[in-house]
């Protein structure tokens, strides 16, 4: 605001929107002369200095003045910036904004005159201005700006208003970045699954990570050092710190259950728990008497090895199945006609077997043999077959005896040898010696 003399009369000079150097913009209007006193005065005397007045209007710089209607024709002012001084949490990506009063000459706004720092370094970036008619300028760093960093912008002075108005002193405002924290993971044991959600976040941020067990494992927990934070393999937090988590796995244990059938035919090796994926082996030993036939799993034959190996992926029941042991009793007659056996036949093995034989009239059984053994004299054979067996029941043919009886006739002439007991068929010798006296 100015008040000048103008031919005599006291003016007070309003600028209206801009200032140029043609007074017609200028408005002019009366007020009562303080100083009617000094009226003599010719107005002449003051065209000099209304004009240097005029001229000081347009030369010196602006002053600040409590006149909120006057856009034009006043101090720049930084009105606003974004983030605002002091803030917090600023994100990593922001571009730092100020907003002047009115509208500023962008060739005094650049990097050395709006500027950023974190302490004493400077930070580089590039300097726009929002738009041609636009009073907020923009400060892009050239890099993402640190977490948990305090910066501190300055809007300098000595930036213009296209008039020439210059901003009185600097503008310093400072803001905080927003944390960043990592979340680290890892699987315990390695094996035993997988995760996901590790990562770096702004802090305060919502965070999800997941554990995915491996084929024969279960989820346990999440730990953290020694401690379990969480026994969800879902596990939602806020992040505030930085974060190592181990996602912990167990084995998934399974049982291998054996029996045998029949319960005497053999036993078995193998059964109890294992880790899901261990090699198991099950094996069945078959008693005497038997042979192993397959191992079975519910209705279904799974192996007919003895030994039966596989990968365990689940609990598992299973029967080794024995069969009994065939042996064949043959039966014969020596000599053929002496007599009849029984018995002969197929039996399982640990059958008690009796075999009998009986002699045909004239003939006596004598005993019972295998190969050149004799195995028994008794015509009713009892024993328990562990093998095939082949027996020979052997005869003896009963023994007719004779008696011949010799004599002499005349008794006294001559005397007869040969004479006795002889077994039927035998070949007998008869003498008759004569006495020589007699003849």
């Amino acid at each position: 605001m100015l008040t000048v003399w103008s031919y005599g009369k006291f003016v007070k000079c309003i600028k209206k929107y801009k200032i140029t150097n043609n007074l017609k913009d200028t408005i002019m209007t009366k007020r009562k002369n303080p100083l009617r006193k000094s009226k003599k005065l010719s107005g002449y005397l003051f065209i000099p200095l209304l004009m240097i007045l005029m001229l000081g209007l347009f030369t010196t710089q602006c002053k600040e003045d409590d006149y909120d209607g006057e856009i034009i024709g006043i101090c720049p002012l930084v009105i606003e910036t974004d983030p605002a001084d002091e803030a917090v949490k600023v994100p990593l990506n922001k571009m730092i904004t100020a907003t002047f009063n009115e509208k500023m000459n962008p060739a005094t706004i650049n990097t050395s005159s709006y500027i950023l720092m974190e302490g004493t370094n400077s930070i580089s970036g590039t300097v726009t201005q929002s738009s041609d008619k636009d009073a907020t300028f923009n400060f892009t760093p050239k890099s993402p700006l640190k977490p948990s960093t305090l910066y501190t912008a300055t809007m300098k002075s000595g930036v213009r208003d296209p008039m020439g108005n210059a901003l009185q002193k600097d503008h310093v405002w400072s803001f905080t970045t927003i944390g960043r924290y990592t979340v680290a993971l890892s699987s315990s044991p390695e094996e035993g699954g997988t995760t996901t959600g590790e990562g770096t976040y702004d802090a305060d941020a919502a965070v999800t990570i997941k554990a995915v067990a491996a084929d024969g494992y279960n989820f346990a927990n999440w730990t953290e050092g020694t401690d379990i934070v969480s026994t969800d393999a879902e596990y939602k937090f806020t992040i505030t710190k930085n974060r190592t988590l181990v996602a912990n796995f167990t084995t998934i244990k399974y049982t291998v259950a054996l029996s045998s059938n029949p319960k005497e035919g053999g036993t078995t090796t193998g059964e109890g728990t294992y880790d899901s994926g261990d090699e198991v082996t099950v094996e069945a030993v078959p008693t005497t008497g038997y042979t192993f036939t397959n191992w079975t799993e519910g209705t279904d034959i799974v192996s007919t090895d003895a030994e039966y190996k596989f990968t365990i992926t689940k609990n598992r029941t299973l029967v080794a199945n024995f069969t009994t042991i065939k042996y064949t009793v043959a039966l014969s007659s020596n000599p053929k006609e002496g007599g009849t056996t029984t018995g002969e036949g197929t039996y399982n093995s640990g059958d008690e077997v009796t075999v009998k034989a009986v002699a045909k009239a004239g003939y006596t059984f004598k005993n019972w043999t295998e190969g050149t053994n004799i195995v028994s004299t008794n015509a009713a054979y009892k024993f328990t077959i562990t093998k095939n067996r082949t027996l020979v029941a052997n005869f003896e043919a009963d023994i007719v005896q004779f008696n011949v009886a010799l004599s002499s006739n005349p008794l006294n002439g001559g005397t007869t040898s040969g004479q006795g007991m002889y077994d039927s068929g035998a070949e007998v010798t008869v003498k008759a010696v004569a006495k020589t006296e007699h003849w």
